[in-house]
C-alpha cells in the first residue's frame, strides 16, 4: 500500500464498519496514568482514533493496527517534510 493511501484506507474502513472515534473508559484512565507518570503528554489524532476503534472492533488485527499506524505515520512524517521544503 502506498503511504498515499494510508488515511484514505483507514478511513475507507471505519466508514464501510461504521466506526466513530469515541474514547471508552480505559482511555480516560490510561490517558490520566500517562499525564500523571508522564512529563510528555501523548494526544491521539483522528485517524489514531480511528484505528483504536477498528481494533476493539475486531475489524483489524493488532499486527495490521501496527502496520496501518506505521504507514500513516510515515505519511505525516513525509507530509511535514514535503511542507517545509515548499515552505522554503
Amino acid at each position: 500500500m502506498e503511504n498515499d493511501d494510508v488515511a484514505t484506507a483507514i478511513d475507507t474502513l471505519v466508514h464501510r464498519h461504521g466506526i466513530t472515534p469515541a474514547a471508552d473508559p480505559v482511555d480516560t484512565f490510561v490517558d490520566a496514568v500517562t499525564r500523571l507518570c508522564s512529563d510528555v503528554e501523548v494526544t491521539l489524532d483522528h485517524i489514531e482514533c480511528l484505528l483504536n476503534g477498528l481494533t476493539r472492533a475486531g475489524v483489524i488485527s493488532d499486527e495490521q493496527r501496527f502496520e496501518l499506524h506505521a504507514g500513516y505515520l510515515r505519511q505525516k512524517a513525509r507530509d511535514v517534510r514535503t511542507s517545509k521544503v515548499t515552505a522554503s
